[in-house]
């Protein structure tokens, strides 16, 4: 039990005994702070010596999503419609769409399906959307990058009131906004939904999860229909439209460079090429997972170091 090699440190005379045995002496004002995922292994002896607090997940997923759409409005091109539309359709689609994972699907990061989830239900979907998100939002509907005029009037009145003063700088804010971005907001969440809650899935669970996240969506107030596509993860935002539509192989044409003729470039690849350019060229991470020899390798040196600053570690 790892609890052993340390359990001298609760005696009257602490100490820690190392394998070679020799015995440290902690300084007087040593603090101890452990953390794990259960104390079912720890001895009742040992629990007496300490505090014992259980830090619960519970609402996590719902303070990640608050924290994730709170700097929006100020940040990005949207007005407090389209803002509102993106909070309801979360607080109305995840539930569902977290029972519905956590019953009939496992992701690639869990060898087999197991009753007992290893992190806490949503917190990992909740937080991969959130990236996603961000990162569309990012790249296509920046305030600053998006002003094609002069800057909207901020100026208040001293003599308003402190909430009508604020409802005048949002309706400011809103009259700066093109009138496609709501619907271009829309098509970004439906992307983020997707590949944040289905992303990490085992593919033989994709058909599935497109089934259940097309009736989600359809079944929601606002009554999104998704385009026909192979698949829904085939589908791809476009900016200039505010729409979605199928990949059709011109973004992956358009970012081969110097391939050779032993490397065989999949269709599949555009979408994983896709979503790795938006996260890395908006600084956010990516872990890709697959069975060895499935050509991660391959895929990261052909088609993603060329596009992107790389160091290898080996």
């Amino acid at each position: 039990v790892w609890v052993e090699p340390i359990s001298s440190l609760f005696s009257p005379r602490p100490s820690l005994s190392l394998p070679s045995g020799q015995k440290l002496q902690p300084p007087e004002n040593i603090k101890l702070l452990f953390e794990m995922p259960d104390a079912s292994g720890m001895p009742p002896s040992l629990c007496t010596h300490g505090a014992v607090l259980h830090c619960g997940g519970s609402g996590l997923w719902q303070g990640v999503l608050a924290a994730a759409l709170a700097p929006m409005y100020r940040t990005y091109s949207l007005t407090q419609q389209s803002l509102t539309m993106l909070r309801e359709l979360a607080e109305e689609v995840f539930p569902p769409t977290l029972a519905f994972l956590q019953q009939h699907c496992s992701s690639v990061l869990v060898p087999h399906a197991s009753p007992c989830s290893p992190v806490v239900p949503g917190a990992q979907e909740t937080m991969a959307f959130a990236r996603i998100l961000h990162a569309l939002l990012e790249q296509h509907l920046c305030r600053e990058k998006v002003r094609s005029g002069p800057a909207p009037e901020l100026r208040v009145s001293k003599s308003l009131p402190l909430g009508a003063s604020s409802s005048l700088v949002a309706a400011r804010l809103d009259e700066a906004v093109p009138a496609h971005h709501h619907a271009l907001a829309q098509s970004f969440f439906i992307f983020a939904y997707i590949w944040g809650f289905g992303g990490h899935l085992h593919p033989r669970h994709w058909p599935h999860f497109e089934e259940f996240a097309r009736q989600a969506l359809l079944r929601s107030r606002y009554a999104i229909q998704l385009p026909s596509a192979p698949s829904a993860f085939d589908l791809c935002p476009l900016p200039e439209r505010g729409t979605l539509q199928p990949f059709d192989g011109r973004y992956l044409s358009g970012r081969i460079k110097n391939i050779p003729a032993t490397f065989c470039v999949l269709p599949q690849y555009e979408r994983v090429l896709y979503m790795v350019d938006l996260l890395l060229g908006t600084h956010r991470p990516v872990l890709l997972v697959g069975e060895p020899g499935n050509g991660k390798s391959s895929f990261v040196e052909m088609l993603v170091q060329p596009n992107h600053v790389c160091q290898r570690v080996r």
